[in-house]
């Protein structure tokens, strides 16, 4: 799996990249157990996120394993999932999770969370993927600026 990430990563020839914060947001996991603090980010320059998602579904589908964000793309049962994942855009999708909760935040902590949407701008670099497998974490290097 590792070896088949750093390739995809390589042959998609990801380079560090920037980031910059959007937002915060309260998200939902997939069945509701638990809510995530995140700050929403952008589309970074070269679109470097995206690349990464592509690398790491194709390593998925190769392997017969679930893919990420797979449930919010547009996929059509006539197009290549390979050639789909290729042109998605899944940008509103990405975040970093900063807090969670176990119950979804009441009214008042969401309208609080609103007010402070009007944060300066924070831009956050990048220039290695961490790949955790059990508790082994693996750095995969970027290509450099």
């Amino acid at each position: 799996f590792q070896k088949s990430v750093c390739s995809e990563v390589h042959k998609r020839r990801v380079s560090d990249f920037t980031v910059r914060v959007t937002g915060l947001a309260w998200v939902a996991n997939h069945d509701g157990s638990r809510y995530f603090l995140v700050l929403r980010l952008g589309r970074p320059c070269n679109d470097e996120l995206n690349k990464l998602l592509s690398a790491c579904n194709a390593v998925a589908r190769r392997l017969g394993l679930a893919e990420l964000y797979a449930n919010k793309g547009t996929c059509v049962d006539k197009v290549d999932l390979s050639e789909q994942w290729e042109r998605s855009d899944m940008t509103d999708a990405f975040h970093i999770s900063i807090a969670w909760a176990l119950q979804e935040p009441d009214k008042q902590a969401k309208e609080q969370l609103g007010k402070l949407n009007d944060l300066k701008p924070i831009d956050i670099g990048f220039s290695e993927l961490k790949l955790k497998l059990g508790n082994v974490v693996v750095d995969i290097p970027f290509e450099g600026p």
